[in-house]
């Protein structure tokens, strides 16, 4: 793993703030003691999962980031949501220095970035992400929209074998799927050990009223997943998936619940498609009243083509409205990968999860909305040489993580101390290399 900065420096009151031209990578990274205080505020801690003890050491050890960093055009077109703001901390050329500040001062082996505005990544991002030592891959949202999706991979550390574009609006499958959405997919090789890591980002809708929608995109993300590295014979089945990105969706809500378990009844995501992503009712009035006036059956099939009919079937009841016929059906919608989310995995509840922290506080609401998933894998105490154990299988092991915000934390962003409406999240990650038994994989292609 490239190394990370761990330590930060607590913030001095006392210490002013000031604005900083752009400047070259190397300047940030010969700066980098000196910046921190700039970059992070003094309550977010490491925090230290607990580490499985296989019985082997971890092949390597690799760290994700991933970072909505709000599209200056987005804040400019709803400033509402920004008045309770101080102009300057939200004014783009003061963030955009102290974006990259953060970004690369905890050197992370990828970065996954959302609301990437299209003519800043091509001037700004790209250039200065290339100097610090990574290559980078853009996605454009479809439609008016020009931010999108990007994704910085150390070069020094990883060979990028694919990546692919998801656009979500699918509106030959239905009608409903319009909106502009999208999704980046990459297969990633570790340069030393030659193991693969296929990596994620994406944005799902805000809406709060349309998570039906969400749960299409969702599902075609996951399944778009499997179909690459099904069609790539020299990739390894039970290759580690890691998901990031703003899933507009609460870890108390269903459609967190289908990611971690890998399934829901179609009946209850269509009666509640109002309440599936969790983020309906007061919590969501001040920052989504706005925003509604311009918003416009079976398991996981073998087949991609058959999933996505199962999409389309959902849709087509949804859109029907014969509640009888809803009510009727018991099939199950089926999810390729059970995912667990890094910052939830050490938590009793969802209540605990919802209670503790938040990654993005806006105009007085606050909300947990952005994740880092992994595949789950194995489920084994320990490596072992037993005669029944006869193949290899990788499983990957968060043992580190940045803290999101506390809930208490009294201040909108984006801040002197906070460059975006959400925060950042880093997680440290282990691969492990074992032998097991066939029966131990939960996440066969």
């Amino acid at each position: 793993m490239s190394t990370m900065c761990e330590e930060i420096r607590p913030f001095s009151s006392n210490r002013k703030r000031k604005y900083m031209n752009p400047r070259s990578a190397s300047y940030y990274k010969k700066k980098n003691i000196e910046i921190q205080s700039r970059v992070t505020n003094l309550n977010r801690k490491w925090m230290t999962l607990d580490r499985p003890n296989y019985g082997v050491d971890p092949k390597f050890t690799f760290s994700v980031m991933t970072y909505n960093i709000l599209s200056h055009k987005l804040a400019d077109r709803h400033t509402y949501l920004y008045k309770h703001c101080n102009s300057v901390y939200v004014n783009w050329k003061y963030r955009r220095d102290n974006l990259a500040l953060e970004m690369l001062t905890y050197n992370a082996d990828i970065i996954c970035l959302q609301e990437v505005d299209c003519t800043e990544y091509r001037t700004f991002f790209k250039g200065i992400m290339e100097q610090g030592g990574y290559t980078g891959f853009y996605k454009q949202r479809t439609g008016i929209e020009e931010d999108g999706l990007a994704i910085f991979i150390k070069n020094n550390e990883y060979n990028v074998l694919l990546h692919q574009t998801i656009e979500y609006k699918m509106t030959d499958l239905s009608p409903s799927l319009d909106r502009d959405n999208v999704a980046l997919i990459t297969v990633l090789e570790h340069k030393k050990s030659k193991i693969r890591v296929c990596v994620a980002t994406t944005h799902l809708l805000f809406n709060p009223n349309q998570g039906i929608i969400k749960f299409a995109q969702y599902q075609t993300l996951t399944l778009t997943i499997r179909e690459i590295l099904r069609n790539n014979k020299d990739y390894n089945a039970n290759i580690p998936i890691i998901v990031t990105g703003d899933f507009n969706t609460r870890a108390d809500s269903i459609l967190y619940n289908y990611i971690v378990s890998g399934h829901e009844k179609i009946k209850t995501i269509i009666n509640e498609t109002k309440t599936l992503s969790g983020q309906q009712g007061n919590n969501f009035n001040k920052l989504s009243r706005f925003e509604y006036n311009k918003e416009y059956k079976s398991a996981c099939q073998e087949s991609f083509s058959d999933s996505m009919n199962c999409i389309k079937e959902m849709m087509e009841l949804h859109d029907s409205c014969d509640y009888e016929k809803i009510n009727k059906t018991k099939n199950e919608l089926h999810s390729p990968f059970k995912l667990k989310s890094v910052y939830h995995t050490h938590e009793s509840s969802s209540h605990e999860k919802e209670r503790k922290y938040v990654t993005s506080y806006i105009n007085y609401n606050k909300s947990l909305v952005d994740y880092i998933y992994y595949s789950d894998g194995l489920e084994v105490k320990s490596a072992s040489l037993d005669n029944d154990i006869n193949h290899k299988e990788l499983k990957v092991v968060p043992v580190k993580c940045l803290e999101p915000l506390n809930s208490s934390y009294p201040y909108n962003l984006p801040n002197r101390n906070f460059p975006s409406d959400h925060c950042s999240l880093v997680t440290i990650f282990d691969l492990y290399q074992l032998r097991v038994n066939n029966k131990s994989n939960t996440n066969k292609l």
